[in-house]
């Protein structure tokens, strides 16, 4: 699991980029993508793709600023 990309969906370009700076800011190295419409089911259309490693650390530090983040299966 530590090679693999997991990706979390993020409601919007802006707030994709401010979980990408926080991510940073804790020493996790993410990306923002963008999201094809059948990746989720709540329509975002912005993610963020980082190491499955780190995952849910990152799901938490998201959260835990008030930044929303969905799991995405592949």
């Amino acid at each position: 699991m530590r090679n693999q990309i997991c990706v979390a969906g993020i409601g919007s370009v802006t707030y994709a980029m401010k979980a990408q700076e926080l991510l940073t800011a804790s020493g996790i190295r993410s990306e923002v993508i963008r999201l094809r419409p059948e990746q989720t089911k709540r329509g975002c259309a912005y993610g963020i793709s980082l190491g499955c490693g780190e995952f849910r650390r990152a799901l938490s530090l998201l959260r835990n600023a008030g930044i929303q983040a969905n799991e995405l299966q592949g």
